[in-house]
């Protein structure tokens, strides 16, 4: 009977949650998600570039692609979603697995602080934000050069039924250890809400795609709905 149950902490104040309670907000908590993701497959030099790989040439690199009758290029008429699913290679990256998480709800931001995590965003302004955790660089094959504004071209936060948002501005982490963590922040003026049945956020970093399904009835706290 317990089973549909709401976790204990959502009935508690701020204040009263243990330390079990913001571990499992920050793992296990509708605001966040463990993602496995996916590897782009082969890409023109071009591709490469539009996608963040500012070092490719006219030639291979890495095993990665350079035929340029490849077909469609990953940037274009559909969605970025829509054009890198096509081009993603099947074996998954478990060995490289991802967090993403509604970063600018507010029981997410009171159990980081609580938590007293390292390199949490430092969110300004009123945008929703999405982050993504533990992105390997050796595995994107990026540079950071410039890399923010290609970041905003490759992502995507769709509502069912509603609208397409691009990202507004992207910050880049540089925790260490080889990986970075990339927040998207996205406009308020979506006013996305408790109607919108499922929010999908895609996005690419270098060769790295992933894409991650939200769920606005899940994502309350107290009663209220917190993106």
């Amino acid at each position: 009977m317990l089973l549909g149950a709401d976790p204990h902490w959502m009935s508690k104040r701020i204040a009263e949650w243990s330390d079990e309670d913001v571990k499992q907000i920050l793992t296990k908590s509708p605001w966040v998600k463990e993602n496995t993701p996916g590897k782009i497959g082969v890409m023109t030099s071009g591709q490469r570039r539009d996608s963040g790989d500012m070092r490719a040439g006219g030639g291979g690199q890495g095993g990665v692609g350079t035929d340029a009758a490849n077909g469609t290029g990953i940037l274009g008429g559909k969605s970025v979603a829509e054009k890198n699913r096509a081009n993603i290679v099947e074996a998954p990256l478990s060995h490289n697995r991802l967090q993403i998480r509604w970063e600018s709800a507010m029981p997410i931001r009171a159990a980081e602080f609580r938590a007293n995590e390292p390199d949490v965003p430092d969110l300004e302004g009123e945008e929703y934000a999405i982050a993504v955790y533990n992105v390997s660089l050796k595995t994107a094959i990026l540079e950071l050069k410039g890399l923010t504004e290609t970041l905003k071209r490759t992502a995507t936060l769709k509502v069912e039924g509603r609208l397409n948002l691009k990202p507004s501005r992207v910050a880049v982490i540089e925790p260490g250890g080889g990986t970075i963590n990339v927040v998207y922040l996205f406009p308020r003026s979506a006013r996305l809400s408790l109607e919108d049945p499922r929010i999908d956020f895609a996005a690419q970093i270098g060769l790295v795609f992933v894409a991650q399904s939200f769920y606005p009835q899940e994502m309350r706290f107290q009663g209220k709905l917190e993106l």
